[in-house]
């Protein structure tokens, strides 16, 4: 069975060695009463930054996965638009002939993937 015991520590304003030296007090009254247990200590800030640990990892993770899915699709997209340049390679030539602005040249080529 384990021993424990919650203390609330005001270190509001103080530096760590007042911490330090209320934590070797604590240490020493807890050896007096209990002396064949170690005395181990946590801070539940600690505890509770721990019970998050995994959830952080995920969402890293996930990050990271759809990082990876957009620039596989914007791959994909720039390849589908080349292939459609290249197939209307004649129609854009006769159209830049006529006077088509590059502007015009481009909406023309994305109006199929826009709508």
């Amino acid at each position: 069975m384990e021993q424990s015991i919650a203390i609330k520590l005001a270190s509001a304003g103080k530096d760590a060695e007042s911490v330090k030296g209320v934590l070797t007090k604590v240490e020493k009254i807890w050896k007096e009463i209990f002396p064949e247990k170690t005395f181990n200590y946590s801070f539940i800030d600690d505890n509770v930054a721990s019970f998050y640990e995994t959830e952080r990892k995920t969402a890293k993770l996930m990050q990271a996965a759809m990082a990876i899915t957009i620039f596989i699709s914007c791959i994909g997209l720039f390849g589908l638009v080349m292939f459609t340049a290249e197939k209307r390679r004649r129609e854009i030539g006769i159209r830049k002939v006529l006077g088509a602005s590059v502007a015009n040249i481009t909406v023309l080529l994305t109006k199929e993937f826009v709508t």
